[in-house]
């Protein structure tokens, strides 16, 4: 049999397999040959060396090259190269190792699940196994909160003594396999793969707190390498930016605020405060060149292109014919651009028509705003630090009549636009560029670009057709500065993926192979399981109706803008909706306040709605507790209750009635499953909207 398999019997012997992981720093080392130190290493299974923070490369023996280490775990001795062939001693070393316990005496493979591995001892030290936990933070949306258990060892024989003082279970790893039945790589499976925190010693016992993968995302966001702005690297940096982040950008921003790099406060000339910071990533730029085709003609007012693509509404563009002219672009047709009248002619056929990555640059002097023209008034570049820089011209007071020499003391702020699709999955192009715009605004696309680049999430590690679908559930085009503000600090991962979680109504969540997932928040169409009060522990069912989340307006602000015309931060555009059954069932006035990176109207209108759908209503939460079948339950799951007693139904003891839910937490130990479920009535009431 195999392990899911016998989750579905009865009476089946349930175990865990535990392997920790901590760290030892090494500071005593003896010449063997050479570049290669060995020392004797008794405190266990050599997992990973570390020179710093540069891992090296394990080997199969002693004849190392520079970078790589070699296990011998017959004699308990570890010999190492350091990656400039120094002596090890004159290096921070760390010797990653492990630990073996478990719930029952068992001889195994240090890597459960691999019968080619080294045979060790798990010895039976668990006195309090681990919970195996996840719930979704949010109703509608939102990560699995950072869960935190404990496991306690039995310290009675104080083998765990040697451990504890000067080595370090901080950070490390743990991994938690369940063992059913048979002790047999097909009954075991990886059921947690987190991180020890603190620890507590007495005499008897050892416990430990423990957290899960979700806790990579408390670290924060960092767009690059250079991730500050620093003097030692611009040298005439505005001082009130120092140290600050180099902001990274998705989708299109508006009222985006850059950085002065040519800083001059007292007396200026129109060769001072002319270098403007935009975005990290600058080589992935989105200026575009169109060119002007023979049929139809252009006017001096309107001007045909080969193609629209990546033109809006208030763009400047650079008009690149006999004599440039540069406007604002007024109207965006099928296959033309409107603007202000050119003064020397129409464009003619094989003429270009160019935007930058900054599209528009505004100077807010004395209370008027100055618009500035691509490639006139400003251009683009990128530096040696990989940031999108925006120099103005000399002349761009006289060009926009502005009465006074460009000063720290005016405001400036910007149109930007991110990078272009580069974002793959299993090797092919993952989603595709916005086709009006031509950039990546897609929410699936930069969701899985967050995950991979910035926490470090392996593909391996990635649920890939969770995240296809969202692409075509989640038709959500976003704009995202990071961090919001120009002088804010780099948010955490956490607080970036919950704007990407509220934008779309996504969960991200991890399946039962630990691999992350995401999901939009849709009605119940279809269940995966089933359950009824047979399988159910006497005693643990509970069904609860809240009413504190109640609301009969939603407002979604969208389309933040941290300066505008007017000076002032704020979303500039708002969606409402009502909700009759708060108002006139529930008699609740009551209004919901939300923030979303939507970039469009309609998109921000089918978000308001849908939250009035869902927040217009009650919440039903349906709890109950279950044997080993349910142990495989993962967050958003769909399962069917199935009782003779169910409210909303009129009972008969005859009659067995059924009610679709969503899974949004589960508890899991090695006797029961505690199972917490959504039953969505606002969503599954108004599913046509969802």
């Amino acid at each position: 049999m195999t392990y899911l398999s016998l989750l579905e019997e009865e009476g089946v012997n349930s175990e865990y397999l535990i392997i920790c992981r901590p760290a030892r720093q090494v500071s005593s080392w003896t010449l063997h040959s050479g570049s290669v130190y060995y020392a004797d290493f008794s405190y266990g299974f050599v997992y990973a060396v570390s020179q710093s923070d540069t891992s090296l490369t394990s080997y199969t023996s002693t004849s190392l090259s520079a970078g790589q280490y070699y296990w011998d775990d017959d004699n308990s001795r570890l010999y190492v190269r350091m990656s400039d062939s120094s002596n090890p001693s004159t290096k921070f070393v760390s010797v990653t190792y492990e630990l073996y316990f478990g719930t029952y005496d068992a001889h195994w493979y240090r890597t459960p699940s691999d019968i080619a591995s080294k045979s060790v001892y798990f010895d039976p030290l668990v006195a309090r196994v681990p919970q195996i936990k996840a719930s979704i933070d949010g109703i509608a949306f939102g990560v699995i909160p950072s869960q935190r258990t404990a496991m306690i060892l039995n310290n009675a024989d104080k083998v765990l003594n040697k451990h504890l003082y000067d080595s370090s279970f901080f950070n490390k790893g743990i991994e938690v396999w369940h063992w059913i039945g048979e002790l047999d790589v097909a009954n075991l499976k990886l059921v947690l793969s987190g991180f020890i925190s603190d620890q507590t010693w007495s005499d008897s016992t050892v416990s430990f707190n423990i957290f899960d993968p979700v806790d990579i995302f408390n670290k924060e966001f960092r767009s690059q390498t250079n991730a500050f702005y620093l003097a030692a690297n611009y040298a005439e940096l505005d001082p009130q930016y120092e140290g600050k982040p180099v902001r990274y950008v998705y989708g299109v921003v508006d009222g985006f605020v850059p950085v002065n790099a040519d800083y001059k406060d007292d007396a200026p000339t129109t060769s001072d405060n002319r270098v403007w910071k935009i975005r990290a990533d600058g080589a992935n730029s989105h200026a575009i060149t169109r060119t002007v085709p023979a049929s139809p003609s252009s006017t001096t007012t309107r001007t045909y292109l080969d193609s629209v693509v990546g033109f809006q509404v208030g763009d400047t563009v650079w008009i690149d014919k006999a004599t440039d002219e540069y406007r604002e672009v007024t109207v965006v047709g099928a296959d033309y651009i409107e603007h202000a009248a050119l003064g020397s002619g129409a464009a003619a056929t094989s003429d270009t028509v160019k935007r930058g990555t900054v599209s528009r640059f505004e100077v807010l002097s004395q209370g008027i705003s100055y618009l500035g023209m691509y490639n006139r008034d400003y251009t683009e570049s990128v530096d040696a630090f990989d940031v999108l820089t925006v120099t103005l011209s000399a002349s761009l007071e006289s060009n926009l009549s502005i009465p006074k020499t460009l000063s720290p003391d005016d405001s400036v702020f910007c149109r930007v636009y991110g990078k272009t699709n580069n974002v793959t999955l299993g090797g092919p192009s993952f989603g595709s560029n916005n086709a009006a715009l031509g950039n990546l605004t897609s929410l699936s696309p930069i969701f899985l670009d967050v995950l991979k680049r910035f926490t470090g999430i392996a593909e391996a590690g990635i649920n890939s057709t969770y995240f296809t679908s969202c692409l075509t559930d989640a038709v959500d085009d976003i704009g995202i500065a990071i961090p919001q503000n120009s002088s804010g600090a780099f948010p955490k991962l956490k607080d970036i993926i919950g704007d990407l979680c509220e934008t779309g109504l996504i969960k991200l969540f991890l399946d039962f192979d630990g691999k992350w997932c995401i999901s939009r928040l849709q009605d119940i169409a279809a269940t995966t399981k089933a359950i009824d009060e047979s399988e159910i522990i006497e005693g643990t069912s509970d069904y609860s109706f809240e009413g504190q989340d109640i609301y009969s307006d939603v407002v979604v602000s969208f389309d933040y803008r941290e300066k505008s015309a007017i000076g002032e931060a704020k979303s500039l555009k708002l969606e409402k909706s009502e909700s009759n059954v708060a108002k006139y069932l529930h008699g609740v006035s009551k209004t919901l306040t939300h923030t979303s990176l939507h970039i469009d109207r309609s998109q921000a209108a089918t978000l308001a709605l849908r939250l009035s759908d869902l927040f217009g209503d009650r919440q039903g939460t349906y709890s109950f507790g279950t044997k080993n079948r349910f142990f495989n339950s993962v967050i958003d799951e769909k399962i069917e209750l199935t009782r003779k007693s169910l409210p909303g139904f009129v009972w008969d003891n005859a009659t067995d009635f059924s009610r679709d839910f969503s899974v949004q937490g589960v508890e899991k130990s090695l006797r029961q499953v505690t199972i917490t479920m959504l039953d969505l009535k606002g969503v599954q009431d108004n599913s046509g909207d969802f």
